[in-house]
């Protein structure tokens, strides 16, 4: 093997174990406390949001488990039009609902960095 794949070999672990080591977990754990704190505040004071959070995270979770759709069974009803597959009007109605959450979510970031940029 070449010199260059060993020496990016080495550097990637060397970074991984930066990253992921004891060491970087104990200097990590101060802002995990903070953002425990933020988060914990955000669900007391807008509840609702949680609960879409939540819904959204049953909803991925089902999705993901080998087997609960029939088109992981039979791969050629993925091919059928939506009006004729009710898995596909429901995931379009999904999609719709969770960008509509990201988009939120991102614009809700936005407007916190401009805060906190002009104070």
């Amino acid at each position: 093997m070449s010199k260059l794949y060993f020496k990016r070999f080495r550097r990637m672990r060397r970074v991984t174990h930066e990253t992921f080591g004891a060491h970087a977990a104990e200097q990590s754990q101060p802002l995990q406390e903070r953002e425990a704190t933020r988060l914990v505040s955000e669900i007391i004071d807008d509840p609702e949001n949680w609960e879409r959070i939540h819904a959204h995270t049953a909803r991925l979770s089902n999705a993901c488990i080998p087997g609960t759709s029939m088109v992981d069974l039979f791969p050629t009803l993925n091919y059928l039009p939506p009006w004729m597959a009710k898995w596909k009007r429901d995931a379009l109605v999904w999609h719709q609902h969770e960008s509509e959450m990201f988009e939120g979510f991102h614009a809700g970031v936005a407007e916190e960095m401009v805060s906190v940029r002009i104070s």
